[in-house]
Formats: C-alpha cells, sequence, structure tokens
C-alpha cells in the first residue's frame, strides 16, 4: 500500500530501563496522540481497504507456503481461481451467503496491528513531513534523558500479511510492516546505536 501523505515510517521505542515509569506512559502517550493527528491516525490501510490486483503480487510465495502436497501447478491454478472470484466480489461488493465484502474490509482494518505495545511502542504509520518532525523532536528529547532508545525507518509501502481463519467471521488478523524492511530495518539501527 503507497504512502498517501508522505512516508511509511516503521517506528521502534523501546525503554532504556527494565520499570517503565510515568516519564514513559507520558511520552508514549504524546506519540500515539501525534500519530492521531493524522488522517486515520496514521493507519496505512486505506478505509476502502487495501486495493486488489490480479494477479496477486505474493502468488508465488502463497504457492510455495500453501501447496501441502498438491503440484505447484495445481495450486496455482486453485489460487488464481480463488484470487479471481474474491476480486469479483471485492470490486462489485456483491454479497454471498455471510460473505459481506464492505464488511470485511471494515474489519480487516480494525483488526490491523499498525500500533502495537509490548516490550515498547511499535508504530507503522502513513505520516507527512510535518508530524515526523515533530516525532522525531519528541523521540530525540526522550533519548537524550536517558528513558528511551528509538529508531524510524522511512518507506514509500506497507505491506500487509493476513491470516484469515474464515472470510465470514470477524476473527482475522493482519500484520502491517514497512514494505522495504520496516520493522527488521529499524531494529538493525537500534543495534548499531547501541555499538
Amino acid at each position: 500500500m503507497q504512502s498517501r501523505h508522505g512516508k511509511i515510517l516503521s517506528v521502534l521505542v523501546l525503554p532504556r530501563t527494565a520499570v517503565l515509569t510515568d516519564a514513559h506512559a507520558l511520552l508514549y502517550h504524546d506519540i500515539v496522540d501525534l500519530a492521531r493527528e493524522l488522517e486515520r491516525a496514521g493507519h496505512p490501510v486505506p478505509a476502502s481497504g487495501p486495493g486488489f490486483e490480479w494477479p496477486p503480487e505474493g502468488l508465488a510465495l502463497e504457492v510455495h507456503a500453501s501447496r501441502g502436497k498438491r503440484s505447484l501447478a495445481l495450486r496455482k491454478t486453485q489460487l488464481l481461481i480463488e484470487t479471481f472470484i474474491a476480486l469479483v466480489f471485492f470490486k462489485t461488493k456483491l454479497k454471498l451467503g455471510a460473505f459481506d465484502p464492505i464488511h470485511y474490509v471494515y474489519i480487516s482494518g480494525i483488526n490491523a496491528d499498525f500500533r502495537k505495545f509490548d516490550d515498547g511502542l511499535k508504530m507503522t504509520i502513513d505520516c507527512d513531513a510535518e508530524t515526523l518532525a515533530r516525532l522525531m523532536k519528541r523521540l530525540d528529547e526522550a533519548a537524550e534523558q536517558g528513558l528511551v532508545q528509538y529508531a524510524i525507518h522511512q518507506q514509500d509501502e506497507a505491506i500487509m500479511t493476513c491470516i484469515v481463519p474464515s472470510v465470514t467471521a470477524d476473527d482475522h488478523v493482519h500484520f502491517i510492516d514497512g514494505a522495504a524492511g520496516g520493522y527488521a530495518r529499524a531494529a538493525e539501527q537500534l543495534k548499531a546505536q547501541a555499538r
């Protein structure tokens, strides 16, 4: 998914201490508030969904990952048929039984993990230059205080990897990252800073 506002940022913010303090909570709150000022809070997936091209870009990878004991040619043919049918429903917005493509796209946006907290704050956001400058200023201040270390990797596109047990249930999960290295490249920057 192309950035619509400037750059797709893969942001990693990690505390320098094992114990999180009120200062960490305030920093994370400030960062998320800055992102909230962006359209859709920086969500890199458009409200209309990620788009759908046919044949899909990652088809060869999907063929190899999901073929089981079937031949590559048979699995590729199956996936081409399945994705073409999906394309028709997403483009026409027609419902089929319990499958509603409009609802599916809406839930995909809600179930996308573009912002998460675990050992720190991780975000993949679609960001303009002004907000990036403000974000970096706030993070630089926190880093100078010894509160956190951070890295931001910039790229032009985001990528979404999906786990969809059923297209008719709302329990599908969508992992968002930058398409040009994303969190992995940001983590490399953190390692380089630590040396």
